[in-house]
Formats: C-alpha cells, sequence, structure tokens
C-alpha cells in the first residue's frame, strides 16, 4: 500500500516515512507552514504549545515564536526547548494545564 501511494501522488505532493506514520501532503506544506497560516487567520494567541515525537514535528518547533512552549517526546535530538520522557508524562502536563483553564 506504501509504495503504491509513492508511486502515484504526483509531482505536487511529497511523502515522509516515520516510525508509525507515512506523511503524504502537498509539497511545501508542513506543520510549520500549517501553524504560520492559522495564526496569520485567527490569531495572536496568548498561549502556544507545540508537542510532537518525530520528525515531522521539527518544522513546527522551529515556526513557533519564542513565546510559545515547545516540547518533544521521548529521546533524540530536537529543535524544541523542552523535553518529556513518554505519552504518560504529557498527560500529565495537559491535566495540570486543564486545571488552571
Amino acid at each position: 500500500m506504501i509504495a503504491h501511494l509513492e508511486s502515484s501522488r504526483g509531482a505536487r505532493s511529497r511523502s515522509r516515512r516515520e516510525r508509525k506514520i507515512v506523511e503524504i501532503r502537498q509539497r511545501g506544506v508542513n506543520k510549520g507552514t500549517a501553524y504560520r497560516a492559522v495564526v496569520e487567520q485567527f490569531g495572536p494567541f496568548d498561549f502556544g504549545l507545540g508537542l510532537g515525537d518525530d520528525t515531522t514535528d521539527e518544522d513546527l518547533f522551529a515556526a513557533l515564536p519564542e513565546t510559545a512552549n515547545s516540547v518533544h517526546v521521548g529521546e533524540g535530538p530536537s529543535r524544541a526547548r523542552e523535553g518529556l520522557a513518554s505519552p504518560a508524562a504529557v498527560r500529565v502536563i495537559i491535566q495540570s494545564l486543564l486545571t488552571l483553564a
């Protein structure tokens, strides 16, 4: 299935294989460009939090302003300013944030 998707995707798209995903997207579009489009249309925002666990999240981390929080989940290098060891740690942080809301 993956080989078929990659062979039929066309020149305007790009594919990327990661640990448990295959990402197919329009060429030139990534999580960073998507974030900037959302901010342009709906922002600015009072609070920013970017969480991610693989290389598809690195464009988002790079696009976030210094005032936002960027968190890489798991091991390995990242552009994120902070890191958490596991998805369980993410749940703890999110639950804490929800109690503040």
